[in-house]
């Protein structure tokens, strides 16, 4: 897959001369000894799109389903932007190395994927909807303890802070941002999926600059101002998505545009392939 484009999007737009050789590369017996061979007769049941179209960021709010998400996710990506810009200002006044820094920040956000991906296969149950809420809950209380630290009186390059701010910053990149990627994947079709991941990471760098302009000089201004906005997107985003954020677990991935306007449909590779 690494050099092909994905024979699921080939086939959602139609390319399925192409879509079969990507399909006949995956099931050659050099990869997994199988001789499995498919055709574009095989293939030409699955629903496809009849003309190409071309799709925009408009297309990510074209229904009421998409538009909800599209809210709730920018919502969401906004507020990981935002979090993350207090340890930069944080973090920061423990080193003057940059290699140091760099050093840190990948090692505070190592053992935590590992974390999830036991918690994802062990526990049924564990679903991207507890793991959305159980990050911004903990982000929340540990945010909510910096803003008291910092009111009685503690710098906010104190050491105690800073821990409370790294381990804070380090659920939100790796717990928080594999949840953002997780549902964006799975709730955006195929065809405007690669538009989804785009615009949001636009809006990333958007919250980024904010957090740079508006958050760092409070804290010279209003030093707990610095934390609180923060904490209150996350209260925000914590509300917003306990109603709206589904559970998309064990869930297949969409390819067409139907299929996130009307519901989820069945997947039609299986049946395609038996006719």
């Amino acid at each position: 897959m690494l050099f092909h484009e994905s024979p699921r999007w080939l086939i959602a737009t139609g390319k399925l001369n192409k879509a079969c050789e990507v399909l006949n590369d995956i099931a050659h017996q050099r990869w997994n000894n199988t001789k499995a061979r498919f055709t574009t007769e095989d293939i030409s049941y699955i629903h496809k799109n009849d003309k190409k179209r071309f799709y925009t960021f408009y297309h990510l709010f074209s229904s009421p389903r998409l538009a909800k998400q599209s809210l709730m996710q920018i919502l969401s990506m906004f507020t990981y932007a935002m979090v993350s810009n207090t340890y930069l200002y944080t973090v920061s006044g423990l080193h003057d190395s940059v290699i140091m820094f760099v050093f840190l920040d990948g090692l505070f956000r190592l053992f935590t994927p590992f974390i999830i991906i036991f918690l994802d296969i062990q526990l049924p149950g564990f679903g991207r909807k507890i793991q959305f809420i159980g990050a911004l809950v903990i982000e929340g209380i540990l945010f909510g303890i910096v803003i008291l630290l910092i009111a009685l009186g503690y710098d906010y390059d104190n050491i105690a802070v800073s821990i409370l701010v790294i381990i804070t910053t380090m659920i939100n990149d790796c717990v928080f941002w594999i949840n953002i990627v997780q549902i964006t994947t799975q709730r955006y079709p195929t065809v405007i999926r690669s538009i989804a991941f785009g615009s949001l990471h636009s809006i990333k760098h958007i919250g980024s600059i904010v957090g740079l302009v508006i958050l760092t000089p409070l804290l010279k201004s209003w030093t707990l101002g610095a934390f609180i906005i923060p904490e209150i997107l996350i209260v925000i985003t914590l509300i917003t998505g306990f109603f709206l954020q589904p559970e998309t677990k064990g869930k297949a991935l969409m390819d067409q545009m139907v299929e996130a306007n009307f519901g989820r449909l069945e997947n039609e590779l299986p049946r395609a392939l038996i006719r």
